[in-house]
């Protein structure tokens, strides 16, 4: 478990909707993900130490359209009868320190975008999705009645880490300029975070200043090959190991062309 503070998304919504509490079993996450551009990702290749202009724009702008994206999701299903909340939104979300993962949120886009089918955790700790690593993500909870599938790589959630899966690979450890990822320890959370601050080349956006850097380094470059395009609803189970009791989740593909 990240800690007590994670919310659930029944949590999460009671915040959102204190007067009308929903049980679990009536809420759906619809979690999203946003890939990164061909071109970004091929300029991001090519570094060594520092994100490419590209990758950083993308990173700081794109995230403030995706903080806008959460909410324009949740107003526009609220709208449409289904009261709906973007968690990461909340003036309540902040960062905690789990006794077990150090610096973690009390919503985590990556824990909703692997229980409901879009990836599994890799050594770098980033998520392997089917479009690769280079990606964003976001989610609204709501009380909407829709279908739940099952996540093909099951509870897994090293699954599609080549490392974790048949002990190869290990390409990220290699990139990592900040020598923050190894195959004996995995990843280094504060070595990566001490490294990426100092990098960030302007200052983050007052719209979305919970956002802990603007760049990710070359760690991000690698198991993101395969960008597909198209849109694509997938709706996953709920996956009770991380308290997420009683909640189904779905989720919505989105391609967005992030420059």
């Amino acid at each position: 478990m990240i800690g007590p503070f994670l919310w659930t998304p029944e949590e999460a919504y009671a915040l959102a909707f204190p007067d009308s509490p929903a049980p679990g079993s009536e809420l759906r996450v619809i979690s999203y993900v946003l890939p990164q551009t061909p071109e970004t990702r091929a300029d991001q290749r090519l570094e060594e130490t520092m994100p490419t202009e590209r990758w950083a724009r993308s990173r700081f702008h794109g995230e403030e359209f995706n903080c806008d994206l959460r909410l324009h999701l949740a107003e526009t299903l609220t709208g449409a009868g289904y009261p709906s909340v973007a968690p990461e939104r909340l003036p309540g979300f902040s960062y905690r320190q789990s006794e077990r993962f150090g610096l973690a949120s009390n919503w985590s886009e990556r824990h909703a975008a692997f229980v409901a089918g879009h990836g599994t955790f890799s050594l770098s700790d980033a998520m392997i999705t089917r479009w690769g690593k280079a990606v964003r993500f976001g989610s609204v909870v709501s009380r909407i009645d829709l279908p739940v599938t099952k996540r093909v790589y099951g509870n897994d959630h090293h699954a599609w880490c080549l490392w974790y899966a048949k002990g190869t690979c290990g390409a990220c450890a290699k990139r990592c300029p900040a020598d923050a990822i190894t195959t004996s320890e995995g990843h280094d959370k504060q070595g990566c975070f001490t490294y990426i601050k100092p990098t960030a080349p302007v200052p983050r956006p007052a719209a979305c200043a919970r956002s802990k850097s603007l760049v990710k380094p070359r760690c991000h470059r690698r198991c993101s090959k395969n960008v597909k395009t198209g849109a694509i609803i997938l709706v996953n189970q709920h996956f009770q190991n991380i308290r997420w009791t009683g909640a189904r989740l779905v989720v919505c593909f989105v391609v967005v062309a992030l420059f």
